[in-house]
């Protein structure tokens, strides 16, 4: 009994204490491991609080400091003055007149906030979607130690001498130019680089808005009064062939017939008037494209194949671009050859109609062959205005910064990403 007793007490009392060295090894560790977590934050939060009362321009966790805005202010002088005609970095020139009855001096002000505010959210919108690759950051690097040597001999000291004029340092320098990267990669980051990603169901409420709001949707017949299309079976193409008097007769007495349902339709008078299915009729006949029958042209001054249309045919641009939806209208042409065509000496009957949902993503129509791209770009600049608002500019920032005073910077600056 004894010795089951003593092995009692010897088993038996050997686990609690066991037990409380542990505990008191767990305690103590858990203890440390929260004292580092406290210091660490500490340190983190008195470094963020540094950074912030460092920083003249923030948002969200994008910030911008003193030497940072000296570079972008150095630069944006240079481009706004590169950018009007006869401009010189005088009081004289500043003082003068620029446009909406504000001085030069005072759109520079402006537009330098915009530009600033602009970086902001580029970044911060980069920060949200993306993160820079290892092949991002060697093109930065690379980018920056060209600069370097090119104008400092690759000396960092000696850029910084060099730079004093201007109010920033090395570590500035990279700081902004890894801010511009960012911000010339948001865009195609969030749209695409093409503006593919505009293509998504997701966006196509914002694609067919852009499309209604900013293109004329025509259909045009076209009838000759000259030459007229006749296909040759041989080539497979249409051969363009001299009118005879007889169906010349009958192409005027057809033109003077849509002319006159037209204005009975435009005026609300007669008793016939032009339809939409009497116009689909006409669509794909005569001279006029059989292949526009069904998706119809989208004007818009500024893109491509507008453009190149209007070279060839601008009255029927500039009078489709003036109709209000539904309308008709007659445009009579007198087109010269040229390089080798026929020109063309006739009637345009142009219809104005909605938009078709979804015609952005027909690759064939050579007319929105530039639509998403033109659509990312309006959309990527409306959310750099909206976000700006939340753009904070310090009193700091309203008190050092001024843009007028800076050195105009036309090279320590990264031209062209290497």
């Amino acid at each position: 009994m004894k010795k089951d007793k003593l092995k009692s007490k010897a088993g038996g009392g050997a686990k609690p204490n066991l037990a409380k060295k542990k505990s008191r090894f767990l305690t103590t560790f858990i203890c440390i491991f929260l004292g580092i977590i406290i210091v660490f934050g500490a340190v983190m939060g008195i470094m963020i609080g540094v950074r912030n009362a460092r920083s003249l321009v923030r948002y969200d966790n994008v910030v911008m400091e003193e030497g940072v805005i000296n570079f972008f202010s150095s630069r944006f002088k240079d481009m706004y003055l590169d950018s009007v005609s006869g401009s010189s970095d005088t009081e004289q020139f500043w003082e003068s007149d620029g446009e909406g009855g504000k001085t030069h001096g005072e759109l520079l002000s402006e537009k330098f906030d915009s530009y600033i505010s602009d970086i902001m959210v580029a970044n911060r919108l980069f920060y949200r979607f993306s993160t820079l690759t290892i092949a991002d950051e060697e093109c930065i690097a690379e980018s920056v130690d060209w600069v370097i040597k090119l104008y400092a001999g690759g000396s960092v000291e000696e850029f910084n001498r060099l730079t004093v004029p201007y109010g920033f340092s090395y570590g500035n320098f990279v700081t902004a130019t890894e801010m511009l990267y960012r911000a010339e990669k948001a865009k195609a980051v969030i749209y695409g680089a093409s503006g593919e990603n505009l293509g998504a169901d997701t966006e196509s409420e914002r694609c067919y808005e852009y499309l209604n709001e900013n293109y004329t949707h025509a259909a045009l017949v076209f009838i000759g009064t000259e030459y007229k299309n006749e296909w040759n079976s041989e080539t497979g193409r249409y051969d363009k062939v001299l009118i005879g008097e007889a169906e010349l007769e009958e192409r005027l007495d057809k033109i003077e017939r849509i002319d006159t349902l037209i204005n009975n339709f435009m005026n609300g008078s007669g008793d016939e008037w032009i339809s939409t299915d009497d116009f689909e009729r006409l669509l794909g006949s005569y001279e006029s494209d059989p292949e526009m029958k069904e998706k119809g042209y989208y004007f818009r001054r500024g893109t491509e194949y507008t453009e190149m249309f209007y070279e060839r045919f601008a009255p029927v641009v500039d009078r489709a671009l003036e109709m209000e939806v539904g309308d008709y209208a007659r445009v009579d042409l007198n087109v010269p050859p040229e390089d080798g065509d026929y020109g063309f000496v006739g009637t345009c009957f142009i219809y104005k109609y909605n938009v078709q949902w979804g015609a952005w993503l027909d690759g064939d129509n050579l007319f929105l062959s530039d639509f998403l791209p033109l659509a990312a770009d309006y959309y990527f600049s409306l959310d750099l205005e909206t976000l700006g608002e939340e753009v904070v500019f310090t009193d700091a920032y309203r008190k050092t910064v001024n843009v007028l005073t800076s050195h105009r910077n036309d090279d320590y600056y990264v031209k062209t990403w290497r």
